[in-house]
């Protein structure tokens, strides 16, 4: 009965960014180094790692008010979004500064897509960071991004080619069909 706007620590929406798209697993929170780039001590910041399905920007988004983001941007790409927890409450999402997404190519225009749940890889460091995320997508794809560095404009999809990323593995059937990848990566831990 008490539960309010001021009970929540913040809210992301397709209104703050249109490649937002439908949240259906539960997201992850990571700790990732950002800086500095050289000497000590280091600075952490904890995230909160989403992907959504169905981000493909229309004219019609999920938020009342109509959608002001819409671009002319046709294609279903998987986005990979990292919220900052310090955000503060109230206030504008400003890209690069206390969020970052991370956009993946999609494979054909049209075709229903989108990131699944995401897998956090430990840092070997000791530090209890994230070294890298793995996540699938509908059109079984699995991708992962490098997260090791101490700059976020330095993590980056890997491989990359110099048009795009990579998957790293592309699950299809015996006739060539893409098989979605939607559970969260199993991956081994680091003790």
């Amino acid at each position: 009965t008490a539960f309010g706007p001021t009970k929540v620590l913040f809210e992301f929406s397709d209104a703050d960014d249109a490649d937002f798209g439908n949240v259906l697993a539960a997201p992850e929170i990571a700790k990732l180094r950002v800086g500095p780039a050289t000497g000590s001590p280091a600075v952490y910041k904890y995230f909160v790692v989403v992907s959504g399905y169905n981000n493909k920007r229309t004219a019609v988004n999920g938020h009342a008010g109509g959608d002001t983001n819409v671009s002319s941007d046709t294609l279903n790409k998987r986005v990979l979004f990292l919220l900052s927890l310090d955000h503060v409450l109230n206030t504008p999402w400003v890209a690069g500064t206390d969020y970052y997404k991370f956009t993946f190519p999609a494979n054909t225009v049209g075709s229903p897509n989108g990131l699944g749940p995401v897998s956090l890889l430990p840092s070997r460091s000791g530090d209890r960071s994230t070294a890298a995320m793995y996540f699938g997508d509908l059109q079984g794809n699995l991708w992962r991004l490098n997260t090791a560095g101490n700059d976020p404009s330095t993590w980056i999809p890997a491989p990359v080619t110099v048009a795009a990323p990579l998957p790293i593995f592309v699950a299809t059937d015996s006739c060539s069909h893409w098989q979605p990848s939607t559970p969260r990566p199993a991956l081994p831990s680091r003790a």
